[in-house]
């Protein structure tokens, strides 16, 4: 089908659309072929690459309305692609950055530790609400892997007498507790391709005990008082109003994502 199917399709201003279609042009040339009106969908396909792409000739402003239209072609072409959460993810994210700009700034992995280390052991000290907890350990988890916003909002906690790490498929991403410890359950599209890792980092091994003891919740790991289903607004916006309170730094789920490509 042609971009001018598209474009009429989702009640487009044609202009605006042909600008956005040049506009991916100059830092992905070829992904709009004028001749016969067609996009190379495959050419977006990793979605940091354009983000990073996209930052580096465009501003931020710039940036998210050319995600969103990146979004609607992934809702025409391709909407059960994986690349679809992700630029929605992106579009989250960014849309966080640009609604609090002032606060808006990079941290290392070593300074996000230091702040989770000390940020424990005051929470354990006092009477500190589900919310700030929950959003200390959403931080404490992304400091040590790279999650991505729709597995985040999907973990699967388990945690009984002989409970098997298969029981996390189908899910992606899951925590079980085994005789005192944490793992991190990682799914594939078969059981075969399960990843389990013994979580090693102390802090997140704090706040977990901490969070699960006193909280009551559902099998989502991170989910609303009394088990509650998050959305992804709630979880995306929720990291960066605790950042922006607690470390007076507004960081998105993106932000600490990228740094481990950077660390």
């Amino acid at each position: 089908m042609s971009i001018n199917t598209f474009i009429s399709i989702n009640n487009l201003d044609v202009k605006d659309a042909f600008n956005i279609l040049k506009r991916i042009n100059r830092v992905m040339p070829e992904f709009y072929n004028l001749q016969d009106q067609s996009v190379g969908m495959n050419l977006l396909k990793d979605t940091n690459n354009m983000l990073v792409l996209l930052n580096s000739k465009y501003s931020l402003l710039t940036t998210i309305n050319t995600i969103q239209f990146i979004i609607s072609l992934y809702q025409y072409y391709e909407p059960n692609c994986a690349q679809l959460l992700e630029y929605q993810d992106i579009e989250n994210d960014l849309l966080s950055i640009y609604e609090n700009p002032k606060s808006y700034s990079k941290m290392t992995l070593g300074e996000i530790e230091e702040f989770i280390e000390l940020k424990i052991i005051d929470f354990t000290k006092g009477d500190t609400s589900y919310t700030k907890t929950r959003n200390l350990l959403l931080l404490a988890l992304l400091s040590q892997y790279p999650l991505k916003l729709n597995d985040l909002i999907n973990i699967k906690y388990i945690s009984y007498e002989g409970a098997e790490f298969e029981e996390v498929f189908p899910n992606q991403l899951g925590i079980v507790k085994r005789d005192c410890e944490f793992y991190i359950v990682r799914n594939g599209k078969t059981i075969i391709e399960q990843k389990v890792d013994k979580i090693e980092y102390t802090p997140l091994h704090r706040v977990l005990m901490l969070y699960l003891s006193r909280f009551s919740r559902g099998t989502t790991l991170l989910s609303g008082i009394g088990g509650c289903k998050l959305t992804k607004s709630n979880i995306s916006n929720g990291l960066v109003n605790f950042t922006r309170s607690e470390l007076g730094y507004a960081l998105s789920i993106h932000d600490v994502r990228n740094l481990h490509s950077t660390s």
